[in-house]
């Protein structure tokens, strides 16, 4: 089958340009094909997170098409469910084409890898718009804000906001080791991307990868009488990588508390926690269609404050 990218299509993930082309096939399906490199742009193997470009040629292998409308898996398609499904979520705001998520840890933003569903398929269902689409990312067990568009405008206008680093973004991480409360530092180490022998996508620093930077600060850290010396940090990235702050405070021996991809060497340190602890903190972007700044804050789980109850949260850092 060979597509050519419109002007509307431009701009898009060809991961998700081949989700509303191809409504049926798992998810799990379409990844397989453009890791096995079954899918091709303009004749070159690509990765999920290739951006299309207007009057390139996608071509992609034969594949089954299910027709079936959109609704939630069957053990979900009850309204109980929906209603605790909002509740979790927490939508933020709606305006303007643009949905601002509060993300609980746990769930996926988008069904793959052995599940049919994440959270964009589900607010799709429960918001009846086929047409949501993520502007970005958060890995499964990370929580804090997340920016859905609900139109094509939106999304080429966040998409451009992001290439020009005009979205800012500020994430809190509990880690294993000291960082003094004030002290600031840039880690510039470049990722690369790979698969484990289990099949897991893993991300290294390594010469050969992508440029990658993120800003740290240190807000406050305290010896923990059972897990040592733990620290309160303050993460921006300045790049959009894959597992960025999870492996750049690695590449430092902080690595985040509960991470069980690159936490804590000794496993048994993690067991104590029931999730990662790397929140999507604060968020500031241009409104869209105005010269207006706007900034969401994200509320602080009650895992954070446990850990560090003394700190003050709601003091501008």
């Amino acid at each position: 089958m060979l597509l050519i990218v419109s002007e509307n299509s431009a701009g898009q993930r060809i991961d998700n340009f081949l989700f509303s082309c191809l409504k049926g096939v798992p998810k799990t399906r379409v990844y397989r094909m453009i890791r096995k490199g079954e899918v091709r742009v303009d004749s070159k193997r690509i990765d999920a997170s290739f951006k299309l470009q207007e009057g390139q040629k996608i071509r992609i292998p034969p594949v089954r098409l299910a027709s079936r409308e959109f609704n939630l898996p069957p053990s979900e398609n009850s309204s109980s469910t929906m209603v605790s499904f909002q509740k979790k979520i927490e939508i933020i705001d709606e305006k303007n084409g643009l949905l601002v998520i509060n993300k609980p840890p746990g769930i996926a933003v988008h069904g793959g890898s052995g599940k049919s569903y994440g959270l964009i398929e589900c607010l799709r269902a429960l918001k009846k718009q086929p047409n949501l689409q993520l502007v970005h990312r958060l890995d499964k067990e990370t929580s804090g804000l997340l920016l859905v568009s609900c139109n094509r405008l939106a999304l080429l206008n966040l998409h451009r906001q992001l290439r020009e680093g005009s979205v800012k973004k500020t994430y809190l991480a509990c880690s294993q080791g000291r960082i003094d409360a004030g002290a600031q530092f840039v880690v510039q180490k470049p990722l690369l991307r790979y698969y484990n022998k289990k099949g897991e996508r893993m991300v290294k620093i390594d010469h050969t990868g992508q440029y990658a930077v993120t800003k740290i600060k240190g807000l406050q850290t305290y010896k923990h009488k059972e897990y040592g010396w733990l620290s309160l940090l303050e993460c921006r990235p300045l790049t959009g990588r894959t597992h960025q702050i999870r492996v750049h405070l690695q590449s430092l021996n902080l690595p985040i508390l509960g991470d069980k991809k690159y936490g804590a060497i000794d496993e048994t340190f993690n067991q104590g926690f029931k999730r990662m602890f790397l929140h999507a903190w604060k968020l500031r972007f241009c409104d869209l269609g105005v010269d207006l700044k706007l900034e969401y804050v994200a509320h602080i789980p009650a895992s954070f404050l446990k850990v560090f109850p003394d700190f003050n949260f709601s003091k501008k850092n």
